[in-house]
C-alpha cells in the first residue's frame, strides 16, 4: 500500500528501529587491566573513560564503538606504581589511548568477534576479540576480554632492580552496561 494511504487513514506504519546510542552507566560498567609480574601482580582499573556507542535494538547488534581514556586515569592502588607506569608508557608524550571498532562478526547466543584499531603509546594496531552482548529491552550489557602484547606498542619490557619483571602481556577485561538514549 502507498504511503499516501496510510496517510489518508491518519497514521504512517511503524518505522524500522534506528540505530541509537547507549548512555553507559558508569556504576554498573567497568575496564580492568591484568598485569603478571615476578613479584606483586595487580589489576589496574580504569574508573573514568570515554565511549560512544550505537546498537541496533532489532539486530541486536553494536554499530558503532568509539573509546577512549586517559593513561593518567589507570588506578592501581599504590601511587608510586602509577607513577612508574606512566613514566613506563610515557603518558606526557601520549597520554590517550584509543579504540575504534570496525567490525563486529555475528556469533551464536550472544557472541561476538569485534575487531577494530588500537592506539596506545603513539602506535596503531589491529586488533580482534570476543564479546558477549546480552540485551532486556533497552538494557544492554557488553563483556569481553582482549589480551595485549605491549611490545607491539613500542613500550619494553619493565624490569627493576634486575629482579622484578612485569609480564609485557596485559589482560584487559571489561563489563559496559547502559540504556538506549531516548529521543
Amino acid at each position: 500500500m502507498s504511503r499516501f494511504f496510510f496517510l489518508t487513514l491518519g497514521f504512517l506504519p511503524p518505522a524500522a528501529a534506528a540505530p541509537a546510542p547507549l548512555v553507559i552507566d558508569p556504576a554498573q560498567s567497568h575496564i580492568d587491566i591484568v598485569v603478571k609480574a615476578t613479584v606483586g601482580s595487580f589489576v589496574g582499573k580504569l574508573p573514568n573513560f570515554g565511549a560512544v556507542i550505537t546498537v541496533d535494538s532489532e539486530k541486536k547488534s553494536i554499530e558503532q564503538v568509539a573509546f577512549g581514556f586517559h593513561f593518567s586515569d589507570i588506578q592501581t592502588g599504590n601511587s608510586g606504581r602509577d607513577k612508574d607506569m606512566l613514566e613506563w608508557e610515557q603518558a606526557a608524550k601520549f597520554p590517550d589511548a584509543r579504540f575504534v571498532l570496525s567490525a563486529m562478526q555475528t556469533g551464536a547466543a550472544g557472541k561476538f568477534q569485534a575487531s577494530g584499531t588500537l592506539t596506545l603509546h603513539g602506535q596503531f594496531r589491529e586488533i580482534t576479540f570476543p564479546v558477549t552482548i546480552n540485551q532486556e529491552h533497552d538494557l544492554w550489557s557488553i563483556d569481553g576480554e582482549v589480551s595485549l602484547d605491549t611490545r607491539e606498542f613500542g613500550l619494553p619490557i619493565l624490569r627493576s632492580y634486575l629482579l622484578l619483571t612485569v609480564n609485557p602481556i596485559v589482560r584487559v577485561r571489561f563489563h559496559i552496561q547502559g540504556n538506549l538514549a531516548r529521543p
